[in-house]
């Protein structure tokens, strides 16, 4: 085995890995998909979940959020990734952890 060969060995390894440790099993490695987009659907189905199980409307969760209800529903349907503002108001909202909208998980 070559150095190329065994440098390309380690990336397969690693980015196999990173996305395990992420939580994104098979669609991650589909054809089209990339982490940004998994990572952004992934956060719009959570936080229409938790929403819907709250009963709110986005306007009512806009109102608590401080989040404007055209950037909820771009979240929702997967058009935007929020950021770090974005989801400490809807965590602080819905109340919940900032954890319990993001896909990762934390694996030994």
């Amino acid at each position: 085995m070559n150095l190329a060969e065994c440098f390309a060995g380690v990336k397969c390894f690693v980015e196999n890995s990173f996305a395990r440790a992420l939580d994104f099993p098979r669609r991650v490695r589909q054809k089209g998909n990339t982490m940004k987009k998994v990572y952004t659907s992934t956060v719009g189905q959570r936080l229409k979940a938790m929403r819907s199980k709250r009963r709110l409307t986005m306007r009512q969760l806009a109102a608590g959020s401080g989040v404007n209800p055209s950037v909820i529903s771009l979240i929702e349907n997967g058009k935007r990734a929020p950021n770090l503002r974005h989801l400490n108001g809807l965590a602080g909202a819905l109340r919940c952890s900032v954890h319990d909208l993001i896909p990762f998980r934390v694996t030994p």
